[in-house]
């Protein structure tokens, strides 16, 4: 699991949600000032409570009113929740109906969605909307969204924090200018916190731009912990499952074949589980922080983050090794984990394993990188890594250049066929190294096998002028070896 938080923003995935409608949210890089469908008044309001049993939740009330610019449209308010997210009311013309909502490249989430459809007739016609949920636990509540799925006129946050939670506070990332902000308390000496913004483009979702988290305006929610030790233990208990394995032996006499000394057994251990467990991502409930059990995952056969670093700590520590299981933040996260105790500041989990005095970064959810490789999503982070009962603060090397690249070279010659046309006729030498060889072969393994051979000329750079390559000739596709070389004849 990559641990993308979809509770904590009802936007960020909206590209991806495979939501069974055809029409559900309108294009959301569609949505601008002369788009036909607005949000005329939108309020957001977040009240931190205590419950009946003295835990901390918080209340988010969202009234919605829409318009339409040009012509008859059909609208349709929903909201999200979850196991941490409870639906309290959904109210609005039409019927409420119930969906899950799964992102792209996630095997199960629990994440649900409260949606109604209602066709706003004409101009000057509006739709109003209003949905209570409640944040059961506030280590789940970590970013509010300023943007919706339409243009915004006008929109109102208020965050409530009474006196008994103080340890809460706000960091602001990315408001637009012009954007109003206020703090004041209420008569019951609460704080109260205030953002007014008027004319709101929704988030533009681009394919293949960064993660949401670095452009678009958003408040994140600090205090459910103290301190990195807070998230620290939180974790650790989180993952203090049983780690026994009924055919642990017979495993490691397979994983120790052939390794002449430890650091071959280290890598062949990666390895094994490179090959043997397959990446699926869990985002349901606290399946997404907690992982299975190292005899689960390999009675499955499949296991997200924290299930495959827990079973690589597991196999290591059972033939002697120091293996730590670690949580680290990826490119994808825009905040310092350091200053930033949340789990909005971690979203993968990686297993350190030290050998000779040196930590080894193990990701055995990139299939075909070998041991020392550092994948480049998480090369420069800081990361959590467990050190008996704390942690210890580490930052994963930047690797150089020459460790990740690819490289295509030719060796032919032109010769003239009997029609008179000149063929190239040679041989074709290709490299592919890091993550540019687990790239290619991810993408090779996930292609069915009659364009197997076409798709690896085209990652080649082949074309219709070269159309003739063939007998193409893989080596160095196992998980241990450093480069993927291809030859292939012209």
């Amino acid at each position: 699991m990559k641990m993308r938080k979809m509770l904590q923003y009802r936007l960020a995935d909206l590209d991806s949600m495979l939501v069974l409608l055809f029409a559900f949210l309108q294009p959301i890089s569609a949505q601008k000032a002369d788009d036909n469908v607005h949000i005329l008044q939108c309020n957001d309001r977040y009240v931190f409570k205590t419950d009946d049993a003295g835990k901390t939740i918080v209340v988010n009330t969202t009234d919605y009113e829409y318009g339409v610019t040009q012509y008859s449209a059909l609208v349709q308010p929903c909201a999200y929740y979850g196991e941490f997210i409870r639906l309290d009311k959904a109210q609005c013309k039409g019927y409420a109906q119930y969906k899950s909502a799964i992102p792209r490249n996630v095997f199960y989430d629990d994440t649900k969605i409260c949606y109604f459809s209602y066709q706003i007739p004409k101009v000057g016609k509006t739709l109003k909307a209003s949905f209570t949920r409640t944040y059961l636990n506030p280590i789940y509540f970590t970013t509010i969204p300023l943007c919706e799925a339409n243009y915004v006129e006008h929109k109102k946050i208020e965050v409530i924090k009474p006196k008994a939670f103080q340890q809460f506070r706000i960091k602001e990332y990315n408001l637009p200018a012009g954007i109003e902000k206020s703090t004041t308390c209420n008569a019951e000496g609460d704080s109260v916190f205030t953002y007014v913004i008027h004319s709101l483009p929704a988030q533009q979702i681009e394919p293949n731009s960064p993660s949401w988290g670095y452009s678009a305006p958003h408040l994140l929610v600090l205090g459910a912990f103290q301190s990195l030790q807070d998230m620290f233990v939180w974790s650790h208990q989180l993952a203090n499952v049983d780690c026994s394995i009924p055919n642990q032996e017979e495993i490691l006499r397979e994983i120790q074949k052939g390794a002449k000394n430890d650091y071959d057994k280290i890598a062949n251990t990666y390895a094994w589980v490179q090959q043997n467990i397959r990446y699926l991502a869990f985002e349901a409930g606290i399946s997404a922080h907690q992982p299975a059990t190292p005899a689960e995952t390999i009675r499955k056969r499949y296991g997200d983050c924290k299930a495959m670093a827990l079973l690589l700590k597991t196999l290591l520590k059972a033939q002697g090794f120091d293996a730590r299981q670690t949580d680290i933040g990826t490119w994808d996260v825009p905040y310092s984990l350091q200053e930033n105790p949340s789990i909005a500041s971690i979203d993968h989990a990686i297993c350190t394993v030290f050998y000779q005095g040196k930590p080894y970064y193990l990701d055995a959810t990139n299939p075909y990188v070998p041991l020392g490789y550092v994948p480049d999503n998480i090369q420069g982070r800081m990361a959590l890594v467990e050190d008996a009962d704390s942690f210890r603060m580490n930052k994963l090397p930047e690797l150089a250049a020459d460790s990740c690249f690819s490289s295509i070279t030719y060796q032919a010659t032109l010769e003239s066929g009997d029609d008179g046309n000149y063929d190239i006729k040679g041989k074709l030498y290709s490299k592919w190294k890091g993550d540019m060889k687990s790239w290619i072969l991810v993408g090779n393994d996930a292609t069915a096998q009659d364009e197997k051979e076409k798709a690896l000329v085209a990652a080649m750079g082949g074309d219709e002028r070269l159309d003739k390559i063939g007998d193409i000739v893989m080596t160095g596709n196992r998980p241990r070896d450093e480069s993927l070389n291809i030859t292939a004849f012209l």
